[in-house]
């Protein structure tokens, strides 16, 4: 891919061929897309991004409905939290969430100045030393920049480090960042925001292509609700109902997959049944079966019967 820099007349520019509008997670995250992740502590926004890297590895579809375009490589810089502690839930995800795990490389800082030339530049050694990965996400903003979140020229400054990266290695980036404490109204009641939690600088979200919103849900202390009201292109879901699973396996999963689950186990008997006649007697799709058999294996409810061979036939134990 060229670098797209310099001078073009509009019909120039409609005749050129340009990439970074295709899909990596349809409906989710494209080509060169710069995307910021807010939620509060706790909310799984890294647990959203670690799994989305684990789909793109793979080429399996994330959540198992949403599909990947093709395998690529990807980077997840953490600078907040213990090593371990990723090692540990990633473990509990891939037992379950197909990965790649040759293509997800892992940067860890404790903090970095992602925003100063000798931060920057660290970070491109880094990777350098690896591949040329099409996602990098970063986590959290505040461990990644020096100054102050709430500055413009301090978080301009980051943005611009943000661009450096994108363009360098003509990818993805995703940029996980906390809310800001909830505002109440004069009788105490807490303000329903949305992606308007936003803790900082107007900047952060002018820079970005869509501003990504994931929340707990009341009622329920292991539902999640992603939303995407803001977003240039139109192109990204506005709103997905997701529920934790833990703790082991630990993962996301879409709303009603344990319903799926059940399903399949009430449809098997004594014939192994392949994913495509699962699929027809139950009405749901591919994807949604092949994710929720992995949950089965893993769960020792089910067993594949003919590993390596098409189609793949499963029974329940």
């Amino acid at each position: 891919m060229s670098k797209l820099v310099g001078r073009y007349t509009l019909e120039e520019l409609h005749l050129k061929e340009l990439d970074g509008s295709r899909p990596l997670i349809e409906n989710l995250l494209y080509e060169r897309d710069s995307v910021l992740m807010v939620g509060k502590e706790k909310s799984n926004k890294t647990t959203f991004w670690l799994q989305a890297c684990c789909a793109l590895t793979s080429g399996e579809p994330f959540l198992g409905q949403y599909d990947v375009s093709r395998p690529v490589d990807c980077v997840y810089l953490q600078a907040e939290g213990k090593l371990a502690s990723t090692k540990q839930c990633t473990e509990r995800m891939t037992s379950v969430i197909p990965c790649n795990k040759t293509k997800l490389s892992i940067l860890y800082y404790p903090s970095i100045p992602l925003s100063k030339e000798d931060g920057l530049a660290q970070v491109k050694l880094d990777i350098d030393g690896w591949r040329r990965p099409e996602l990098i996400v970063i986590d959290p903003l505040y461990q990644c920049m020096t100054g102050d979140i709430s500055s413009q020229a301090d978080s301009s400054a980051m943005t611009a480090s943000l661009r450096n990266l994108s363009e360098y290695y003509e990818c993805s980036i995703v940029l996980i960042h906390h809310a800001h404490r909830p505002k109440r109204t004069e009788s105490g009641v807490i303000m329903e925001e949305g992606d308007d939690s936003i803790f900082g600088s107007f900047v952060w979200k002018a820079w970005p292509d869509s501003v990504m919103l994931i929340e707990k849900v009341q009622g329920n202390k292991l539902y999640r609700k992603f939303s995407c009201n803001t977003q240039r292109m139109g192109n990204i879901i506005e709103s997905i109902d997701m529920v934790l699973v833990e703790p082991n396996p630990f993962y996301l999963q879409l709303r009603g997959g344990q319903q799926v689950d059940q399903i399949i186990l009430g449809i098997m008997n004594s014939e192994p049944l392949s994913i495509t006649q699962l699929s027809t007697a139950t009405g749901r799709d591919r994807h949604l079966i092949s994710e929720a058999l992995q949950r089965l294996i893993y769960q020792q409810k089910v067993v594949c019967v003919n590993s390596g061979k098409k189609p793949l036939l499963f029974l329940k134990k």
